[in-house]
């Protein structure tokens, strides 16, 4: 939940460590062993609870082979390191990683409308994956699905 910071950090750091959760974490490099400075949780577009929503059920962009994806669930920035680059680094280090693991694609859910408060861009801006190569493969203005082609490596 994210009125309760804390507990979303150790459920984290817990799920980490015992291999439940997959996840990309950034530290801030002022303060070892502080804070985080963002994290984003990825797996298979199976277990994303997102594309059960009824805004994304039934899509074409979802049908045939969904082997080799990997989709965004969230990713969240803390307060004050927003528009410090944390989500791009965040995005940067899961290309990366899903090419090392043989992934063919990632998909995520970012939030299509520009006036929302940074609380609601819970798996990012629009513009941040577009800006990271991403196309749009289903456009509806408030929740469009984003997808990056992996060339194997």
């Amino acid at each position: 939940m994210a009125t309760c910071p804390e507990t979303n950090r150790d459920a984290l750091r817990i799920g980490l460590e015992e291999g439940h959760i997959s996840a990309l974490v950034a530290e801030d490099a002022a303060s070892s062993g502080g804070p985080l400075a963002g994290w984003l949780r990825f797996g298979a577009p199976a277990t994303n609870k997102s594309m059960a929503q009824r805004v994304y059920t039934g899509l074409k962009c979802f049908s045939g082979s969904r082997e080799g994806v990997l989709s965004i669930y969230c990713m969240l920035v803390a307060p004050e390191q927003r528009r410090r680059g944390v989500a791009r680094a965040l995005i940067a280090g899961l290309i990366e990683e899903a090419r090392n693991r043989g992934f063919t694609a990632i998909e995520a859910l970012p939030r299509g409308a520009i006036d929302v408060r940074d609380e609601e861009l819970w798996t990012g801006p629009l513009q941040l994956y577009l800006e990271a190569g991403f196309e749009i493969v289903h456009d509806f203005a408030p929740y469009p699905v984003v997808r990056l082609a992996l060339a194997a490596s």
